[in-house]
């Protein structure tokens, strides 16, 4: 009997969904094929089609610093408690703080800042942006004994209380309000107590920020408000 090679060199679905599982890292095989469907056609059927079956994303998460250091793990169980009389955690910024209104900084009050605080930081940005996180606000070597952060806080790079501004995600130092393009945001005001001065300049990026905020936290906290254009 002489043997078909073009037949023996098939190889069977089996065979495809195994190579395709070796070869896939990308692939998720924790989903469960529906019910009477023949389960290495299904996974095939997804590795060529991703939209057969979506992958679940993973929501985004608020970027609170845990850097598994001592100090972060201290950090932790004093948390400073932020609250605003302009918007509820978790309720909605009136449009007066976007930039529907006079897109003006929001009144934030701190409590819970430690004694031996040398400088606060705070940071607000957007998670829910269209790819990427998208900061509206970096300001930071606030004096220590700083408990409230007035409306309207000025745009300038260095303010009279030595705080400095960075920039942020529209290219502009101080302050930018919630502006997102389609449905509702979430907008994450969050402070740091740190034991020192950053010793950084105005204009600097969140990424150079959050690095010498890994270095000196002591204390965070945050609140979390949402806007939704009308």
């Amino acid at each position: 009997m002489k043997l078909d090679r073009s037949i023996a060199d098939t190889p069977t679905p089996v065979q495809k969904f195994l190579y395709a599982r070796r070869t896939s890292p990308r692939l998720s095989f924790d989903d469960t094929p529906p019910p009477n469907y023949n389960r290495p056609i299904y996974y095939l059927n997804v590795l060529k089609n991703p939209i057969h079956k979506p992958r679940t994303e993973v929501p985004a998460v608020p970027e609170f610093v845990s850097a598994g250091m001592d100090k972060n793990k201290e950090a932790k169980k004093m948390q400073i408690k932020i609250t605003s009389p302009a918007f509820e955690d978790e309720g909605m910024i009136p449009a007066r703080y976007t930039c529907d209104g006079e897109n003006v900084s929001p009144p934030l009050t701190l409590d819970g800042i430690p004694e031996n605080t040398q400088s606060i930081a705070l940071i607000a940005d957007d998670p829910d942006a269209p790819g990427r996180t998208f900061t509206h606000w970096l300001i930071f070597d606030l004096p220590p004994d700083t408990n409230q952060l007035s409306e309207n806080i000025p745009m300038q790079a260095t303010l009279t209380s030595g705080a400095k501004h960075g920039e942020n995600d529209f290219g502009k130092t101080g302050y930018g309000g919630p502006c997102p393009p389609s449905g509702t945001h979430r907008y994450y005001f969050r402070a740091y107590a740190l034991d020192s001065k950053t010793g950084l300049k105005p204009g600097i990026s969140k990424t150079q920020l959050l690095e010498a905020v890994n270095e000196h936290l002591i204390a965070q906290g945050q609140i979390m408000g949402k806007y939704k254009r009308q």
